[in-house]
């Protein structure tokens, strides 16, 4: 089953509306990639959910493990320096802690997602907002967790001087600023549009913020992008309707030289029983210039990340099938479909980003033992 690929391309105007698309432009010749090779970096014997962020000399990872929120600091090969797990309680196994973002700066590390007691997993009433600050060598210096009904932080950035989380619950997504230093103290508050419980991204770019996200109520959503600087600055553009987005993930990254991306899995409409892939392309000010969907025919992909080195585009996808093995959709610069890169020995992948060279990807994921956590290197020729 081969994947297709269809551009559309939106005016760049303020609100953006499906009857403003041109009709689909050819694309140019696609950048043909001489080779593709993966390597094994590291493996671990436990841990689930990671997300893998860039680091100096390394990385830093959060994953989920027996009921905790971890944190590991990897060097540039993937091996580990230190580990730490952070929970809820006045015992272990009070409460289950799950990351969904992480985050790296100077003085040290955000991690962000939800806490709720244990027992209490399939009821989304008991999840709590949890975000927290760790000095360099993982060590907690203040947390905070706001208690709403089925609340959660789905990511965190971070700006010169505080952390920047996600926050969904109660009926409202929000984007709060921390300071960075020991007292944590609130700074601003934004509310942001959304729908129902969907996965925000968000992006510090040096002078603002990037915010990807779906509005809308029912089976069709319109995707969100937005640019700014942060309380109240937040300049939104609505693309229109694309279909069926549903509650997924919105992961996005920045494209060298300006720009964004955000993938998502997509449903052309509603009777449609598959997910697609839907690539969209924002300008620095965060209004959206064109899309692109891929997909297999008859699978069900789910999007676990978007990475570019400027030059390729990987969209690492799960497959929501039993034994399904996970795979990335490469491009080109332009969006143009190159391959697919099967990942053979994986069970899944949580998450992409640019290496430190050219070419380099780096993935975390879990092996087909879905006990094994796995950081891969993917390069491209």
């Amino acid at each position: 089953m081969k994947l297709y690929s269809k551009t559309v391309v939106l005016l760049a105007v303020v609100v953006l509306v499906l009857s403003s698309c041109k009709s689909a432009k050819t694309l140019t010749a696609p950048v043909p990639a001489t080779g593709v090779s993966i390597s094994l970096m590291a493996s671990y014997p436990a841990g689930n959910m990671p997300t893998i962020r860039n680091d100096s000399n390394g990385y830093i990872i959060s994953y989920y493990y027996y009921g905790d929120m971890w944190l590991m600091k990897a060097d540039a090969s993937g091996d580990c320096v230190w580990a730490r797990n952070y929970y809820r309680g006045a015992a272990f196994l009070d409460y289950v802690d799950q990351p969904y973002g992480v985050a790296a700066a100077s003085d040290g590390y955000y991690v962000t997602g939800d806490s709720h007691p244990f027992g209490g997993v399939s009821n989304n009433d008991y999840h709590d907002f949890i975000a927290i600050k760790t000095d360099l060598s993982g060590n907690e210096i203040w947390r905070h967790t706001i208690d709403d009904k089925g609340s959660f932080g789905s990511d965190v950035t971070a700006d010169n001087d505080g952390g920047v989380f996600t926050y969904i619950g109660g009926g409202q997504s929000m984007i709060i600023k921390y300071k960075g230093d020991a007292s944590g103290d609130t700074v601003w508050s934004y509310t942001a549009p959304m729908v129902n419980y969907t996965m925000p991204s968000l992006l510090w770019t040096g002078s603002g913020f990037f915010y990807s996200n779906t509005n809308g109520t029912g089976a069709f959503t319109d995707m969100i992008s937005a640019a700014g600087t942060g309380a109240g600055a937040m300049n939104y553009t609505l693309p229109g309707t694309f279909g069926q987005t549903g509650p997924y993930d919105s992961p996005s990254c920045a494209v060298p030289g300006g720009g964004f991306l955000t993938a998502r899995s997509y449903k052309a409409v509603s009777t449609t029983t598959t997910n697609d892939v839907i690539l969209l392309s924002s300008n620095a000010a965060g209004t959206i210039t064109a899309s692109h969907i891929y997909g297999r025919t008859a699978d069900d992909e789910f999007v676990a990340g978007v990475a570019t080195d400027g030059k390729w585009i990987l969209i690492p996808c799960n497959i929501n099938a039993a034994s399904a093995v996970p795979y990335i959709i490469l491009l080109d610069s332009a969006g143009n479909f190159v391959k697919e890169i099967i990942l053979s020995g994986m069970v899944e992948v949580d998450s992409i980003i640019a290496g430190k060279n050219s070419g380099e990807f780096v993935i975390a994921g879990n092996d087909t033992s879905w006990t094994n956590m796995v950081i891969k290197k993917i390069t491209v020729n």
